[in-house]
């Protein structure tokens, strides 16, 4: 009797580590999209304002660029960093309005359409109310999303200028004069966040830092964030 009991406990927990419960805790907003080390923002228009990516439990999910072109699929969690697609992912064969929504779902499909049993890596990482899902295809592709809407006012991709990239020792962050920074963190290609700046915030020592792809974080006075892509040599 103890060892089925002890069966079931087992089974149980097995159950429970299946996968990371804060997948299903709210719709993820894409911020950005790398293919073949390409940085590839989502646009913002009249006809939609963010691209989600919905995980709901237990193995259903919903993603897409516009209502034309979403597209369906059944998960299999291995684990609490990896999923896959046995069967791949079902895409509606309608469009968007918008050639230039036309043209990015078209990325964002082929990032989605690998080989149905490729695992896909995903890790979260949180900052206060802020959460940041970076998921990454067996080709080194990733996207990146977060519990954050991306925003369309001031602080917008033309917000920012990081110079130098690739950086060495310095890399050095130039603002529009009317934003007010609060913060700066920096995240690895793996998720993990290895810098957080709340003082010099036009320059940041990455000396330290290992040679490799980077995503920079910053997040202005009124909780708007702005995620760019740097390499550190």
């Amino acid at each position: 009797m103890k060892n089925f009991i002890f069966l079931w406990i087992s089974l149980i927990s097995l159950t429970c580590l299946s996968q990371d419960m804060r997948l299903f805790e709210q719709t993820w907003i894409l911020h950005d999209l790398i293919l073949d080390g390409q940085s590839y923002i989502p646009p913002i228009n009249s006809e939609q304002n963010h691209v989600p990516a919905d995980f709901i439990e237990p193995n259903d999910f919903y993603t897409g660029v516009c209502d034309g072109t979403g597209g369906y699929g059944i998960i299999e969690y291995n684990g609490t960093t990896e999923f896959n697609f046995s069967e791949g992912i079902n895409w509606l064969a309608g469009g968007c309005s918008i050639e230039e929504n036309n043209l990015y779902s078209d990325l964002y499909m082929s990032f989605w359409n690998e080989p149905p049993f490729d695992p896909f890596h995903y890790v979260i990482t949180e900052s206060g109310q802020d959460r940041t899902l970076i998921i990454t295809a067996s080709n080194g592709d990733q996207a990146i999303y977060s519990n954050r809407y991306l925003s369309i006012s001031e602080f917008n991709n033309q917000s920012l200028s990081i110079y130098p990239n690739p950086a060495t020792d310095i890399l050095n962050l130039k603002y529009n004069e009317n934003l007010s920074i609060q913060k700066i963190i920096i995240y690895d290609s793996q998720g993990r966040q290895v810098l957080y700046n709340t003082k010099n915030l036009s320059q940041i020592n990455v000396g330290n830092l290992k040679s490799g792809i980077y995503f920079i974080s910053i997040e202005n006075n009124k909780k708007e964030t702005l995620k760019r892509k740097f390499v550190k040599r």
